[in-house]
């Protein structure tokens, strides 16, 4: 794969920015001055991909965070079910919900 040019690097993490928070193709476009084609290239391409990566591990942390903090501490077995957790479930279905609609 060929090297990227910076500015198109920028783009395309902008453009998985703005995919993650929910904003439409179509008003990316408009922000980033180029086509809806080509927002859907620059997501596809590895710094989108990276970012999109760690924002979600971000979210998964912050909502791990939120439950300990919630149930006041967690204990070892449920550590190691958390992967199996129906609200870790649900919240993995609606942000593919979420990446679907588009």
């Amino acid at each position: 794969m060929r090297k990227m040019r910076p500015s198109t690097e920028d783009r395309a993490r902008q453009a998985a920015m703005l995919n993650f928070g929910g904003v439409p193709r179509k008003e990316i476009a408009e922000q980033l001055g180029v086509s809806m084609i080509y927002v859907r290239r620059l997501l596809l391409t590895p710094p989108a991909k990276a970012v999109t990566a760690e924002l979600r591990n971000d979210l998964a942390q912050e909502v791990l965070r939120w439950r300990v903090e919630r149930l006041g501490g967690m204990p070892a077995h449920l550590e190691r079910r958390i992967l199996t957790d129906p609200f870790i479930n649900r919240t993995q279905e609606f942000m593919a919900k979420l990446k679907n609609r588009r």
